[in-house]
């Protein structure tokens, strides 16, 4: 994931935002998980593990974490911010915090709800995945092996100018067909339209599934990153701002 940079907040008046799979969860825990299949016998079989928060404007740090059932394999993940004031949603990190689980974590802004998804591969032959991180740029996997999902810790987990951001990315060792990487230019334009983020839907060729997604260098308030859901084909990512957008998804062929 590249370092991301965020600009200040107009406020002008509150706007919500529903973006990826809604989740009807308590305040402070789980959420219901949810079970998909692609659109073929021959697709891959894919259950979403989801859990969210409600992040309280007085936090400093929350963490909102899913994980994938014993057996399972943990090949991406996501996040979407939803019930947000403008575009008021800090995100410091969504990444794969141990070999099956996939965390996001909010800092200091005002009050929003945070949803979190880990997409967990079901009953299919090991794929060898592998959790790799750097901080002085973006990780590639090594030579033969697919990238899957990828996510950015920033540590501290604050805005300023000390901030270090280490870059995770999933690499599948038995996977021989390298992924590919489909990229747009977007702007959100918010204060176009009373400061309210904007989305965009990124598209994996066919055959391929849409397992990450890249914020591109540049870019300010990443309000959301994840799977559009199934079949899989799609990855959705929106901001807030105004400065232009360089999104990219990961899109692997898992058969």
């Amino acid at each position: 994931m590249a370092i991301y940079s965020r600009t200040g907040v107009t406020r002008a008046l509150v706007v919500a935002m529903a973006l990826g799979v809604p989740f009807a969860a308590s305040a402070c825990g789980r959420a219901p998980e949810l079970a998909h299949t692609g659109s073929s016998a021959s697709a891959p079989v894919i259950r979403v593990a989801g859990a969210s928060a409600r992040i309280p404007d007085s936090a400093s740090s929350t963490a909102v974490s899913a994980s994938c059932h014993p057996g399972e394999q943990l090949i991406g993940g996501g996040f979407s911010a939803s019930d947000i004031f403008e575009f008021d949603a800090l995100i410091t990190a969504s990444y794969p915090s141990d070999p099956h689980t996939w965390t996001a974590v909010a800092g200091h802004s005002a009050e929003f709800a945070l949803t979190v998804e880990a997409y967990c591969l079901v009953a299919h032959p090991d794929l060898g995945v592998t959790i790799i991180h750097s901080s002085a740029g973006q990780p590639a996997c090594p030579t033969r092996e697919a990238a899957l999902g990828s996510g950015f810790a920033e540590q501290p987990p604050t805005l300023g100018p000390n901030v270090t951001v280490t870059t995770y990315v999933l690499c599948a060792t038995r996977l021989r067909d390298a992924s590919v990487t489909v990229q747009t230019e977007y702007n959100p334009h918010s204060s176009s339209h009373s400061y309210a983020p904007g989305s965009v839907t990124l598209t994996c060729p066919p055959g391929r599934i849409a397992i990450g997604g890249d914020a591109g260098a540049g870019g300010n308030w990443l309000l959301a990153s994840s799977s559009a859901g199934p079949p899989y084909s799609g990855w959705v990512m929106a901001f807030g701002g105004d400065s232009d957008q360089s999104p990219s998804a990961t899109c692997a062929s898992i058969n």
